[in-house]
Formats: structure tokens, sequence, C-alpha cells
């Protein structure tokens, strides 16, 4: 058997070993919509040396956590997805072969596969670092230079650890309980949108709590800091074009506190932007399912076309982030700073 080529085998799904020390983000719904329309043609990139030389998928482990989620939940076999004569559950092509000399080397490999697929554009080391979770740094700090991943070299690692000025915030500096920083591109419903912090599970109803004091009490300091961190993340992907935006938020209830207005006009004051009143308000309600919404009028819309930043707290069922982007039917980021999808 040659080593230094490539070769494709079905394994059972169930047999394929992940990579524990991966630290990327993966958005298991694009993915899951992916293989499901195109069926599942990026075969992931199995290396022995991974897990302390008990091996693992160094590419690809969205895929696997995809389709063992697809599997469990009654979903279709999707195309290039065989099923085992043995056992019948369902098998993956997994690509053996060209095999890293040494776990770093394979943990090198796996980062720049990764980080490859944002080379080439504008995107600077701060905005690669968002795919990952807050382990990513620590795991590049434990390679010796000679041994950094393609896209890393010691200059951009001193970069990171340093935060350039702007040290990207962790659970710890959670402005309320501890929801775990993690900048992500979501989608419910109709809307796809950028979120920056996640519930963590062992403490979301405690949080959840926290949550509604500090959006009952609009506390400015909370405030503050959640524009912060919003800011930090829309100002290093936007770039040249922030610019274009004007900043604005999902309509109000009449006579309440609207925690995402105050949050939207303090990002708008740190990025320069204007802020605009999108939305007249609208009658108060104590739900967010939408079933609730079928008796109650439009969304009433105050401003023309443009580039928005749509702001809001919280995402729930997803309705009034779907209505107000389709009323305003523009150019729109929808930012929402805490959200949790179905698998968390």
């Amino acid at each position: 058997m040659n080593d230094n080529l490539l070769r494709l085998e079905y394994i059972p799904l169930s047999r394929v070993m992940l990579w524990d020390q991966n630290p990327k983000l993966h958005d298991l719904g694009s993915l899951t919509e992916s293989i499901t329309k195109y069926g599942f043609k990026d075969p992931p990139k199995y290396e022995p040396e991974l897990n302390g030389g008990k091996g693992g998928i160094a590419a690809g482990n969205g895929r696997i956590i995809t389709l063992r989620m697809m599997r469990d939940q009654g979903h279709p076999r999707p195309g290039g997805i065989d099923e085992d004569d043995t056992t019948h559950e369902w098998a993956v092509p997994i690509l053996f072969g060209v095999d890293a000399k040494s776990e770093a080397a394979a943990k090198a490999y796996a980062i720049t596969h990764n980080n490859l697929t944002m080379a080439g554009g504008d995107y600077t080391p701060f905005d690669m670092a968002l795919m990952y979770d807050e382990t990513y740094i620590p795991l590049l700090q434990d390679f010796d230079l000679d041994d950094l991943p393609v896209t890393v070299d010691a200059e951009t690692l001193d970069a990171l650890c340093s935060g350039g000025g702007d040290e990207p915030p962790m659970e710890s500096d959670s402005p309320i309980g501890s929801l775990v920083w993690r900048p992500a591109l979501n989608k419910i419903r109709s809307v796809r949108f950028l979120s920056i912090r996640h519930w963590r599970a062992s403490s979301k109803a405690r949080d959840l709590v926290l949550f509604k004091d500090a959006r009952a009490a609009c506390d400015p300091g909370i405030v503050e800091k959640i524009a912060i961190e919003i800011s930090l993340v829309i100002g290093g992907l936007l770039g040249t074009h922030l610019g274009e935006f004007q900043v604005t938020t999902s309509y109000a209830q009449e006579s309440t506190k609207h925690f995402a207005t105050h949050i939207a006009k303090e990002v708008a004051s740190r990025l320069g932007l204007s802020f605009v009143k999108a939305f007249g308000d609208r009658p108060a309600s104590h739900h967010s399912h939408p079933g609730d919404w079928n008796d109650r009028e439009q969304v009433q819309t105050l401003v023309g076309e443009g580039h928005y930043i749509l702001i809001d707290d919280m995402a729930t069922s997803g309705v009034t982030l779907e209505q107000c982007v389709a009323a305003l039917s523009s150019c729109v980021l929808p930012v929402v700073w805490v959200y949790a999808d179905e698998q968390q």
C-alpha cells in the first residue's frame, strides 16, 4: 500500500473518530441543508496521529456531527452515504493516506485546512479566529514556531494573543451570567443572522433569569458591554464597507423600555454610524410564537431602502427578525447578541 497516495474507504458512521480538541465552530443547520440538497460530496480526512496517536478526523468533523444528527432525527440517507452490509448503519466516505508525521503536524493541517477557506480575500487573522471557540488561541500557543499552521506565523500569533488592542471577550467577561463568546452565522426560519454569544446548556435557566432582569432594568453598564462586543465583531466583519450602513433595531412595544434599542444606539455611537428608527411601535405582547402574530397588524416601516445593521438582544422563535428583515426590503445584516440553536 502506497502511503503517498490517497484512498477512499466507506466506514460505518459510528466508528468514525472525531478530533477531540477541534476548536472549529459549525453551522449544523446549513450543513444539514447542504447535504440534503446536494448530497455528501466532501469526504473527511483521517489523520492517525490525532488524539494522542489514537487517530481522528482532521478535516470534516462538522460534517460527521451533522450526519449523526440527521441519522438520529430520521432523515433519509443522503446521496454519497452508503449502508453497511453487516450493521445496516450509514457508512461515510473517509480519505486515508498522505498522513502527517506527528500529532503537531496533523493539528497544523487541520487548522490550515479551515483557514485557507478565508485566505485570498480581505480577511484578517482576527476574522479567521471567529470560526473557532475559545480554545483556538491556546491551541496555537502549544505549537513550536516551526510547526505553526501555514496561515499563522509568529507575528500573527503574537497579535492574536495580545488581541491587537481589542481582545475578544471570553465567558468570564460575559456582561450577563456565563454566556459563551461564540460569534457565528445562524439561520432561523427564513433569516440568516449573526449572533455573538450562546447560552451554556448547564446554566441557561439561571442565565435566562439574569438576562430578563437586565433587559427590564436597561442597565447602562450592561448595555455598554454588550454594545462593545457587537461593535467588535461587526467592525471586523464589514471592514471598509462599514460606513455604508445605518443601525436600527426591531420594533419596540408600546410603553416599555426597549433593551435592544439602547444597545443599537450605543453600537451606532461606537461605530460612528447613524441610528434610525425603522419601525413603528407595536402593541405590547408577552408572546413571540408565530401564532401570536396572526391577528396583529403588519409592521409599520418608517425608512426607505438602504443598508441596515438590524440589532436585537435575543432570538427565540425568529418571528421578529423575519418580519423586520422582510419589511425593510433592503440590504440587511441582522445581528443578535445571544442565541441558542436546536442542538444546544
